[in-house]
């Protein structure tokens, strides 16, 4: 490349502005219990909360953290007995608290928990439709860690219809009234209160009113200071074809999401049949005709709600489930499929996405139960779930989904960077011998990786044979052949770059083109909506001109890879309008019979210097796929050629920089192979065969090219897995080198993805080169070790960066990312 200033990075400001009677001390050991229920290791070891024990996946908060002790709350098998146990994680110690006094084994009885104000805790249980009571326990102080801190077994019999669930909150800002939500009268959705910390309770009300007979079923939320939020059904998905609606409650007053009033408390019940006056938001609507277009929203079939958190914005953000191809129960079991999806309040509507394969009903009774899907309070861009799905994150084929093997259900943990359009997914649980189920984020949880769920043999709601567990884990390290360690890393190194100052001028030199193919390659994994946003708002400011040296430079034609790029996904003419002129114009000039100048210096329209071939050929490419115009494949098989023919050597299977170094020598005596010029021609061969039609013959001549150089690419590879910038002469150069290892570490990784090079000679280069890459990037996101724009080998500073090294390093990313998916985990590009 020409010796320009190598100014740092992007000038994004701009861009990035779019955008638990008796105490007992739980002693089974714990590798006893990790055998029976086949955990598979994914952060840190997972602890027991109870060995017996399961809950249904409505009353909540089932599990809170309080003063750093997770109080968890469960139904035994053995006995049938509402219980609730203290679990410390510094010590790995649970402790069973206390037991409930009836015995009812139904999992529909776990406790609801509330931390009261003055700091005590309160645990509301009933009996699943069998009572016309509940039953609550209060603690004597605000460190409940033993049985003797808890008070006795309490009963309220103000209701006339049996009790069903219980969902306590206190509200500050009402002088701390607590409210408690169940399923009580008419089977319908009701509340009642409490002004004395839960020693005496008010008459239920109800607050949802559908039908005689028709049950709601509801998920709560609050900020409990003054509003609580409310995700429900309007029936039970076996006999109402239900739909989902979002409402919340605030100072009196019921409201739908965007805050239009429904109704005083005072004046209730909410009349849900009366639609246009008293109605929620609707989140789903229910259909019962199919679409093939799952990913564009527009679901059909049956709902079920399933958790509600807030945003960082207090917005609300929702998950459920659908059964989509099950209307009535003349469908077998096994040909059933459930669902699941992600809804998030946008500040003016709810947006919806399809997200994973629920695979088959938990039983043959319950044609709507899922294995369960949760969203961290704390961090609601974070989401566990349970399928028995067989390739949960692949949605082409919705109906025939193959489960898993024994149908045992997996747990996986699924991170947004984009509000729910793209999630990276890893396994909590893995080949399984028992079935993980019903997941679940205790309230106030402070852990990156924070989950309990229940693990073992579920038959049916009154019918188990399982254990509690959670993983809790402080500080995530991921290992480098963690997908989603891969996607996060590139993230942070995206992110960092996108805040580097550059002036407006500079935002077309090959500099900044090349860094964009990496931004490009990211944006089409989970969370890269952002930096396909970022690149658009540069192409707005650059108004979609190519580069500013002169008309046909090849490194002025780097930025068009970005814009064809995007025009391949949005169609607005003008993003390719004057890539397509200039490129016209390059055509006609380079007429057939010209012959190759000898000069490096002469660089306006052949590419005299191997650097050029990442540059223009894939621009050439990407326009003969997005016009069909053979001329441009011709073009580039022409100027391509003759590049090749010009400075390849045959000897090493590498190319010289330019006809300035056919006679140069290394100190060693070794020919002068450029690092980065080489990766360079690698990443950009690379680059074209993506582009280029999969029926195109032309592709014959790239991949032999692509196929002679990758041997000799693995062999000049160093032992800490980066190449440096003389290949042949790493001795005289031993700084490691980022640009051209990101370069053929992403060409070697592709080259496996496609088909092109073998697996097994080829992943240990692959694998060596991005775990020495990730050890390159700063905390704060920075890679280093980047060699400044230059032209041949030379020695720099170690912290030294640039955007084409980004680049390199996110094209690499993209495709270890893709290499390391299991066909389970398979992420299709988020377009």
């Amino acid at each position: 490349m020409k010796n320009t200033n190598g100014a740092e990075s992007f000038y994004f400001d701009r861009v990035w502005r779019k955008s638990r009677s008796m105490a007992q001390t739980i002693r089974v050991p714990l590798a006893v219990l990790l055998c029976a229920f086949g955990w598979a290791r994914a952060s840190a070891a997972p602890v027991v909360l109870a060995p017996d024990g399961a809950w249904c996946w409505f009353g909540n908060p089932k599990a809170l953290f309080k003063g750093g002790i997770l109080y968890s709350s469960y139904v035994r098998n053995a006995d049938g007995r509402t219980a609730l146990s203290a679990f410390d994680p510094k010590t790995g110690v649970s402790t069973e608290l206390w037991a409930s006094g009836f015995v009812s084994r139904d999992d529909h009885n776990n406790a609801g928990l509330l931390e009261l104000n003055d700091g005590r805790m309160l645990a509301i249980y009933a009996k699943h439709h069998s009572e016309k009571q509940f039953y609550y326990r209060l603690s004597w102080n605000a460190n409940p860690v033993t049985a003797a801190d808890w008070g006795p077994e309490q009963i309220c019999a103000n209701t006339t219809a049996p009790v069903t669930y219980s969902n306590p909150f206190q509200l500050r800002g009402e002088s701390g009234r607590i409210y408690n939500f169940t399923r009580n009268l008419n089977f319908n959705p009701t509340y009642l209160t409490s002004d004395d910390s839960g020693a005496t309770w008010s008459v239920p009300k109800i607050f949802i009113k559908v039908g005689i007979g028709v049950r709601p079923y509801v998920q709560y939320c609050s900020d409990f200071d003054r509003r609580i939020d409310f995700l429900y059904t309007d029936g039970h998905p076996d006999s109402v074809k239900t739909s989902l609606f979002h409402g919340y409650y605030e100072g009196g007053g019921f409201y739908k999401t965007d805050g239009t009033f429904l109704k005083n408390l005072k004046d209730g019940p909410l009349l849900h049949d009366k639609p246009a006056l008293e109605q929620g938001s609707v989140i789903y609507q229910y259909s019962e005709k199919p679409t093939t277009d799952y990913n564009d929203h527009i679901p059909f079939g049956r709902a079920w709600c399933w958790d509600l958190a807030y945003d960082k914005n207090k917005a609300p953000v929702a998950v459920f489930s659908v059964n989509s191809f099950a209307p009535d129960k003349t469908v077998n079991w096994a040909d059933r499929r459930l669902h699941y999806y992600y809804a998030r309040w946008n500040g003016s509507a709810w947006t919806k996405r399809l997200i994973a394969q629920a695979g088959a009903p938990l039983y043959d009774a319950a044609y709507d139960y899922a294995g369960g899907i949760t969203v961290d309070p704390s961090n609601p861009d974070v989401i566990y779930l349970s399928t028995n799905a067989a390739d949960p994150f692949s949605l082409s084929d919705l109906k025939n989904v193959p489960l898993r093997a024994g149908n045992r259900y997996e747990i996986f943990r699924g991170e947004t960077h984009d509000g729910g359009l793209g999630f990276a997914w890893e396994p909590v649980t893995k080949d399984s011998a028992s079935d993980n189920l019903r997941p679940y984020v205790p309230r106030g949880n402070t852990f990156p990786y924070g989950v309990a769920w229940f693990s073992g043999k579920y038959v049916s709601y009154g019918t188990w044979n399982t254990a509690l567990l959670g993983i809790f884990d402080k500080e995530l390290k991921p290992s480098p052949k963690d997908p989603a360690a891969v996607l996060s890393l590139m993230h942070s190194v995206a992110d960092w770059q996108l805040k580097v100052r550059l002036p407006e001028n500079q935002l077309t030199n090959w500099i900044q083109g090349a860094g964009y193919t990496g931004f490009m390659a990211l944006s089409q994994l989970p969370g890269g909506r952002k930096y396909e946003e970022a690149m658009a708002g540069v192409g707005e400011i650059t108004q979609w001109k190519l580069g500013p040296q002169c008309r046909f430079h090849a490194d002025d034609m780097c930025v068009g890879q970005m814009y064809l790029d995007l025009y391949a996904r949005l169609r607005k003419p003008e993003m390719i309008a004057d890539t397509r002129q200039v490129l016209d114009e390059f055509v006609a000039i380079n007429a057939p019979e010209a012959p190759m100048p000898v000069a490096p210096s002469n660089l306006v329209s052949h590419w005299t210097w191997c650097d050029a071939l990442f540059m223009a050929p894939a621009v050439l490419a990407k326009l003969h796929t997005i016009t069909g115009d053979q001329k441009y494949l011709d073009a580039l098989m022409r100027e391509y050629k003759r590049s090749t023919d010009f400075l390849f050597d045959k000897e090493e299977n590498l190319y010289f920089r330019d006809s300035g170094y056919f006679k140069k020598r290394e100190a060693n005596g070794a020919k002068v192979f450029w690092g980065r010029g080489n990766g360079w021609v690698f990443g950009g061969l690379a680059n074209v065969l993506k582009s280029l039609p999969k029926d195109a013959p032309e592709r014959a001549y790239f991949e032999a090219i692509f196929q002679k150089m990758a041997p000799r690419i693995i062999a000049t590879q160093q032992p800490d897995g980066l190449w440096r910038a003389s290949l042949l002469d790493p001795d005289s150069f031993p700084l490691k080198e980022t640009s051209a290892s990101g370069l053929f570490c992403y060409g070697l990784a592709w080259g496996i993805n496609s088909g092109l090079l073998d697996r097994a000679t080829t992943l240990p280069a692959v694998e060596k080169a991005w775990a020495a890459l990730a050890a390159c990037v700063t905390t704060e996101g920075k890679l280093t070790h980047v060699q400044p724009v230059g032209a041949d080998p030379g020695n720099f500073k170690p912290e030294s960066t640039e955007a084409y090294g980004v680049g390199a390093f996110l094209l690499a990313g993209t495709e270890v990312y893709r290499l390391l998916q299991p066909a389970s985990l398979r992420v299709a590009p988020q377009e």
